[in-house]
């Protein structure tokens, strides 16, 4: 409920007495003004009553027997009276829910809304607050805590629990500044060829983990068959699975460190990984010395071998 209004020296008397049950009253012709705008609470002798509406010296959507008082018949010429109670006062030290605890500008006399729990539980501040101090450090915006973010400018940030957590879902940024996303997780490496054919690959080892920090994620993979057959697979071997699509480069590639088994080219004696512009899988990809930089084909992991790679590459994500 909103804060009651009050008046300086609201007082009549009423015009014909009413019961206990009636919802409307009327005082003295012309005093109706001399009360603040609704809503308000007026007391008759011992009952405070809390009025819904005015119109001129009719007050009218009453509830009787407000903050336990109990409701009474009052007669002609009753005293009504404007005057603080008790939940007034209860209600300011409490600060009902989504209502601003209110200032004033030192300047200008202005009334400010400061602050207020808002609807969801938030700690909300109302828009006339620039910022505020926070032992050495300033928040600036509406909500601290909430599902709207607040800007602020730190000197030092302590975190006892030690955690700051980020959104399921990134909330990116295009400040250079800004750390935007932290992630940590699982993903699952598995080995095809472009055009898989009669491709039969089972695993006994198949593991991968990644954090990724802002865009930069950092995958680290396991990969050990138990099955590895094809005759009619073409194209260079991939790695598929990644959980981040690679940003978008002219002629860009990053290579990763690989350990590996079930390559079998005798011109080539280093294999890493690698992954292209804007791509989810990598390649497997060969160089040796006074060698061409190639791609490991079908042919260079021959049907029938076992396959063993454990590597890990760092790359920037599309987002």
């Amino acid at each position: 409920m909103a804060f009651l209004n009050v008046a300086n020296n609201a007082n009549s008397t009423l015009l014909g007495g009413i019961d206990s049950v009636v919802t409307s009253l009327v005082v003295d012709p012309g005093d109706g003004d001399d009360f603040p705008a609704v809503p308000f609470v007026v007391s008759i002798d011992g009952e405070i009553i809390y009025v819904g509406a005015k119109t001129d010296d009719t007050f009218s959507s009453l509830t009787r027997g407000y903050e336990s008082t109990t409701p009474t018949a009052h007669g002609n010429k009753a005293v009504v009276e404007n005057r603080w109670t008790a939940g007034q006062v209860l209600d300011l030290q409490r600060l009902p829910n989504d209502t601003y605890l209110r200032g004033r500008n030192n300047a200008d006399g202005a009334d400010l809304d400061i602050v207020k729990i808002n609807a969801t539980d938030e700690v909300e501040f109302g828009t006339t607050v620039a910022a505020i101090d926070i032992d050495g450090g300033t928040v600036d915006g509406a909500i601290i805590g909430g599902t709207v973010a607040a800007a602020g400018t730190f000197t030092t940030v302590t975190l006892d629990d030690g955690q700051v957590i980020f959104p399921a879902i990134q909330n990116a940024s295009a400040d250079g500044n800004t750390l935007d996303d932290y992630e940590e997780g699982t993903w699952t490496p598995a080995l095809t060829f472009p055009t898989p054919g009669d491709q039969s690959i089972a695993y006994n080892r198949q593991v991968g983990t990644y954090t990724k920090v802002g865009r930069l994620a950092h995958l680290q993979l396991q990969v050990r068959t138990s099955t590895f057959t094809h005759t009619t697979a073409t194209g260079n071997l991939q790695i598929t699975g990644l959980p981040f699509t690679s940003e978008t480069l002219a002629d860009g590639q990053v290579a990763g460190s690989l350990f590996w088994r079930g390559i079998t080219n005798a011109s080539y004696t280093h294999a890493v990984l690698v992954i292209g512009s804007n791509a989810v899988v990598m390649t497997i990809t060969l160089s040796g010395s006074g060698q061409a930089v190639t791609g490991a084909d079908e042919g260079d992991a021959p049907t029938g071998g076992t396959v063993h790679f454990t590597g890990g590459i760092a790359y920037r994500a599309a987002a």
